[in-house]
């Protein structure tokens, strides 16, 4: 994996106390606030007004990130594809937070020649896996890093602050997008490092064993977000929150992503 690591960073600066990239959380859910549905097939239920919305954010967004389960359910590739990238952008490194080190070895984002960086918590066994995982002839650039924290509940997430940090000494500075999935984006929010959130609405609702998200306006407004206000993306809504001192990135809620 020689030139890895220039292959991921963007140029190095010294962290300032507090420093790190801006979070913008994207959640889709659907009527009663469910993300998915137990009984089914893993599947997209927003409709295509609102999934371009979506790789329209990808592409504002230096990285992505997901919990080990989003991989493990749905095998997402992460990448912006349903709208052009701007000229001399790359794609987005991919960040999967897997503490126990659980990705797929057949996982699209392990074959498909992107960027990817798992982060995952300390462990004898998980250093053998780490390793193993790096010296297989994957077609993707993965770098496996770890997180020293080994007081973590076995559901906790790696230390979101941390991961941050580290994403910001590599280069990842402006923007990062977390895509998924719901504990993980409540983990964001819980962890008060969430500065914007974009909530896709979908015009429909689960019926078999609904999954709830976690996520309401309770969580949203003890996480600091403010409610700005909604707007229609096809037959769903997207509801816009912010930091209060952080200006939305365009004039109208619509226009950003």
């Amino acid at each position: 994996m020689e030139g890895l690591g220039t292959y991921f960073c963007s140029g190095v600066k010294q962290r300032g106390k507090g420093e790190r990239p801006r979070v913008t959380v994207k959640l889709a859910v659907d009527r009663k606030g469910a993300v998915d549905d137990a009984t089914l097939k893993p599947g997209r239920f927003t409709c295509e007004a609102s999934l371009d919305a979506v790789h329209r954010l990808r592409r504002e967004s230096e990285a992505v990130v997901v919990g080990v389960e989003t991989v493990v359910r749905d095998d997402p590739s992460l990448t912006v594809r349903r709208v052009p990238l701007r000229p001399d952008q790359r794609q987005p490194i991919r960040v999967v937070l897997d503490r126990s080190l659980r990705i797929p070895y057949s996982s699209t984002l392990l074959n498909d020649r992107h960027r990817t960086l798992v982060y995952y918590v300390q462990g004898p066994w998980r250093h053998m896996r780490a390793a193993d995982i790096m010296l297989s002839k994957f077609v993707a650039p993965v770098l496996i890093d770890c997180i020293n924290e080994p007081e973590l509940r076995p559901e906790d997430p790696a230390p979101l602050l941390e991961v941050l940090g580290r994403l910001y000494d590599m280069g990842v500075r402006e923007h990062i997008m977390v895509e998924g999935g719901p504990r993980t984006a409540k983990a964001f929010l819980d962890a008060a490092c969430v500065d914007r959130a974009v909530i896709f609405e979908a015009a429909m609702e689960f019926k078999g064993d609904p999954i709830p998200s976690g996520v309401d306006e309770n969580v949203l407004k003890k996480a600091g977000l403010m409610y700005l206000g909604s707007y229609p993306s096809g037959v769903d809504m997207v509801h816009c929150w912010s930091r209060p001192d952080l200006p939305w990135p365009a004039q109208e809620l619509s226009d950003w992503p």
